[in-house]
């Protein structure tokens, strides 16, 4: 009898959100802070969701995990998920070059494998600024989607956001309003929020979060979720 051809395994598509982003029916939020981890504003994050008992995913820079080691290992010891938000998160030194973005993606990878010890884990990175085709580096983010494609990596953008980096600084109450009314008519939202140093009113504002998308009847999901991929 003839062997049929092994078809050659088809690569999956980078582009993490459009998995997660799947109406199915269920409401799924997945919860996303970036440019941490921070000694002020991480730990009362880290302290609500506990409360909440949510998972949620930080995507954190790689020079930041190097200064607090130990702030990156309590996300993850609390189940949270560590993802890549490059190592310097300085757009010039990141996207002037594919070989200058790589390095930064492998360097803070390694330290995520260094906090984590799971071999197996999801790699995942989501772009400072976002993956969009816009602005000075908007070409050279295109090119390296498709770089991560090739090496097995994710990246995924967000359908919603809390507003916490847009313009000027939003009130606890401001940014409720406007997780609102991003996440509006979605099924399922990858929300865009800081624990960065500043944003203390991200902090004040995110019980406030999550009771209206538990109050929309949402349940939280981390980005690596067997479900989602």
């Amino acid at each position: 009898s003839s062997t049929e051809p092994t078809p050659e395994p088809t690569q999956r598509p980078a582009d993490l959100l459009k998995s997660v982003v799947n109406n199915d029916g269920v409401r799924v939020a997945y919860l996303t802070f970036d440019d941490g981890p921070t000694n002020s504003n991480t730990p009362k994050i880290l302290d609500i969701l506990r409360r909440y008992n949510i998972k949620a995913t930080f995507f954190q820079v790689g020079s930041l995990i190097s200064d607090n080691p130990d702030m990156a290992r309590r996300v993850y010891e609390e189940g949270h998920l560590i993802a890549n938000h490059s190592y310097s998160h300085n757009y010039k030194d990141l996207y002037q070059t594919e070989e200058g973005f790589m390095s930064e993606v492998n360097r803070t990878q390694e330290l995520i494998l260094k906090i984590t010890e799971e071999t197996e884990q999801m790699k995942l990175i989501r772009f400072p600024g976002g993956g969009y085709n816009a602005g000075t580096w908007g070409a050279n983010k295109q090119k390296y989607k498709e770089v991560l494609g090739q090496n097995g990596i994710y990246y995924c953008d967000w359908n919603a956001l809390n507003g916490d980096a847009e313009g000027k600084s939003k009130s606890p109450e401001e940014l409720v309003d406007y997780t609102k009314r991003t996440t509006a008519g979605h099924e399922d939202v990858v929300i865009l929020m800081h624990d960065a140093a500043a944003k203390k009113n991200t902090v004040t504002a995110l019980p406030l979060v999550i009771d209206y998308l538990i109050s929309q009847g949402y349940e939280f999901r981390r980005l690596d979720d067997k479900e989602a991929v």
